[in-house]
């Protein structure tokens, strides 16, 4: 579960930081399927500066798929680990590919959020707060 700048690294691709677009993400997916994956999830990406999230490509449907939320501002070291450990417990739960990568999502945009609002926290992102949502979604 990489994030875009790590697929780019891993791919050969050119890194943007901004200004690129689906086909861009999709050919970033494809190349890293082709090391033998079965399914890719690509983190931190950005269509515009509004929104974060990231994209993902189910190899086994062909299936193309994204899940975004509200951009904040900030650094928040642990979101990458947080979505990678949801969207895995999810997974585990017999949720789908592209569900689990969505409640994931969420999961990681509300403790964010949430981290933002209560900037009291000087590390990491509050990822207790968003857990009882995330139980009831899974």
């Amino acid at each position: 579960m990489p994030n875009l700048t790590e697929a780019c690294i891993l791919t050969g691709e050119e890194y943007k930081d901004f200004g690129y677009d689906r086909e861009y993400l999709e050919r970033i997916m494809k190349k890293l399927l082709a090391f033998g994956c079965g399914n890719v999830v690509v983190t931190g990406v950005s269509f515009d500066n509004n929104e974060m999230g990231v994209a993902c490509f189910n190899g086994e449907s062909g299936k193309y798929s994204e899940f975004f939320h509200k951009r904040f501002k900030g650094i928040y070291c642990g979101a990458g680990d947080s979505l990678a450990s949801a969207f895995t417990g999810a997974l585990m739960n017999n949720i789908g590919f592209e569900e689990s990568l969505e409640i994931a999502e969420k999961f990681v945009s509300d403790a964010v959020r949430f981290s933002k609002e209560n900037e009291s926290r000087w590390y990491g992102i509050n990822f207790e707060y968003a857990i009882p949502k995330y139980i009831e979604m899974i």
